[in-house]
């Protein structure tokens, strides 16, 4: 059956929504331009390493487990035997060694924290034990490795990768960078989730299928929808249509409360769930630039906006400030500091 003809029958499939981004739709999570809230990141993608925000208990995904040498120079990471990629090829050490050295070749990549310092990573246990070693001692690493509270490191198939982006290897030079390459055809689509990226353009709808042939069946077995499909957000009246007549179940925070309140007076079954959203809205700035390299000129800026008011006219009073660019989970208590940085 061509992905044409394939049926989506309402009951297996999750219909979501992403912001109209014309970036593209590629799959490279070291692209500037990919959108892990976009692409559906969650969905195909998997972390080493879970922790849970509210209680701080950790889970083993990816891997089992880590361990530091006495000095927190070194870091090893077992991988959990039996894990595949969505083509089927085995996940392995060398995976998350070609990863960091793409990150160290290409600085324009994301994740350079990691590579720092890095003297090598290398390999044991048959694959599934990759040694990671730095110059200096790195006891938190590890939670960049892993899955603190939102977004975790993705290791990529050095078997695709390998073919498509250059990392200084033979033959490499006519491919683009590892920052530059934008995969967007379906053999290219491959990570290790219970869903694989199916179908996506910039003007039509992200779809994912359930791979049932996911490595974690066994463990955690499949999930109930056998898609999902994450249509470009709709505006004004058409959102709340298509909210109404069951056309969109999971809006995330792209609805405001206005609108689910208009949407909620023509169906009643529609709920509103709030959480703790993990990335806080904040006002970046360029502190390359002048005034905004001085301290003194951010705090100025800082004083000037009255928060409480910018709050709840933007979140309707369902929301509040935060002291910190990373949510306030029990968890993360410990990691933040206990007042607010001077600049």
């Amino acid at each position: 059956m061509s992905r044409e003809e394939e049926q989506y029958l309402r009951t297996e499939t999750l219909i979501g929504v992403t912001s109209n981004r014309q970036e593209g739709y590629h799959f490279n999570p070291y692209n500037p331009t990919y959108s892990s809230t976009v692409h559906g990141d969650s969905v195909c993608w998997e972390s080493l390493y879970y922790v849970n925000p509210d209680n701080g208990t950790e889970y083993g995904w990816l891997c089992t487990h880590y361990e530091y040498s006495s000095n927190y120079t070194t870091i090893r990471w077992f991988i959990r035997p039996g894990v595949k990629w969505s083509d089927g090829q085995p996940f392995t050490a060398q995976d998350m060694i070609y990863t960091l050295n793409m990150i160290q070749y290409d600085p324009a990549v994301p994740m350079q924290i990691l590579v720092a310092d890095l003297i090598n990573a290398t390999s044991e246990n048959n694959g599934l034990t990759c040694v990671i070693t730095y110059a200096t001692p790195k006891p938190l690493i590890w939670t960049v490795f892993a899955n603190l509270f939102y977004y975790g490191w993705r290791v990529v198939p050095e078997h695709i990768y390998s073919q498509n982006v250059n990392t200084g290897q033979p033959g490499g030079e006519s491919l683009p960078l590892p920052s530059q390459w934008a995969p967007n055809e379906p053999d290219e689509w491959v990570a290790t989730g219970p869903f694989v990226l199916y179908s996506a353009s910039v003007e039509g709808p992200f779809i994912y299928r359930r791979n049932d042939d996911y490595w974690g069946n066994a463990l955690y077995g499949l999930p109930q929808m056998k898609w999902i499909i994450r249509k470009l957000l709709s505006l004004g009246e058409q959102n709340i249509f298509d909210i109404t007549h069951n056309e969109i179940d999971l809006t995330g925070t792209m609805i405001t409360w206005t609108q689910f309140k208009s949407a909620l007076e023509n169906n009643p079954h529609l709920q509103w769930i709030e959480h703790l959203d993990a990335r806080p809205r904040v006002l970046y700035l360029n502190l390359d630039k002048y005034p905004l390299n001085y301290s003194s000129v951010r705090w100025a800026l800082a004083h000037s906006i009255n928060q409480t008011k910018l709050t709840e006219y933007t979140l309707e009073g369902h929301g509040y400030e935060s002291s910190a660019i990373i949510a306030e989970y029990p968890a993360l208590e410990k990691f933040l500091p206990d007042t607010v940085g001077t600049g």
